[in-house]
């Protein structure tokens, strides 16, 4: 299977699909949606029924953490380190 090429940021349209910010960030569908419900996913909307994500939020969180992103990203096979404590 051909990994698919990495689209520099400033190529990615400014509000993004799912699929897009899964491909950039390379996770899962699972664990694109336990970001997102956790909170833990910077300019995530809910816009009717679909999820739209600000390009240039989620950039700046990567460009400001570029050494805790193991951290944000923790759990793509299913256990997160995040809990829901309240």
């Amino acid at each position: 299977m051909a990994k698919k090429e990495d689209i520099p940021w400033d190529e990615l349209p400014e509000v993004m699909k799912p699929e897009q910010v899964q491909q950039k960030i390379q996770i899962s569908r699972t664990t694109f949606f336990r970001l997102v419900q956790s909170g833990n996913l910077p300019g995530a909307k809910k816009v009717g029924d679909s999820w739209r994500i600000s390009r240039d939020q989620l950039r700046a969180y990567f460009e400001g953490q570029r050494s805790g992103v193991s951290g944000f990203l923790s759990g793509d096979d299913g256990e997160s380190g995040y809990r829901d404590e309240g």
